[in-house]
């Protein structure tokens, strides 16, 4: 608030009919920017409505093949190798991980 921004959210849980309308109410605003996201690191097909939006577009946690617009993902390696040296420098020894996705 301070800076004078202001966050909007809108959650259309990836409806195909329901992302268009959320961007164009927020559009309708006067959003300067949006940032597109999915719950899981993956490449996504991005809307086509994204590419014909008037204001910057940034991804994040998910990115497109054609990377026509900048992305934010985690570096999941990094984040695995330096809980590993956590758990280690902290005398854990018998460690495994388990993962959500396929």
């Amino acid at each position: 608030w301070n800076a004078g921004n202001v966050l909007l959210v809108a959650q259309t849980m990836g409806d195909a009919v329901m992302e268009p309308r959320a961007i164009s109410a927020l559009t309708r605003r006067g959003i300067s920017a949006l940032i597109y996201m999915t719950i899981f690191t993956r490449e996504i097909t991005a809307p086509d409505f994204l590419y014909s939006l008037d204001i910057p577009v940034v991804l994040l946690n998910c990115y497109t093949a054609d990377y026509a617009f900048p992305a934010v993902v985690p570096s999941e390696i990094a984040g695995g190798q330096s809980a590993t040296r956590h758990l280690i420098a902290h005398g854990h020894r018998r460690i495994a991980t388990i993962t959500g996705e396929p």
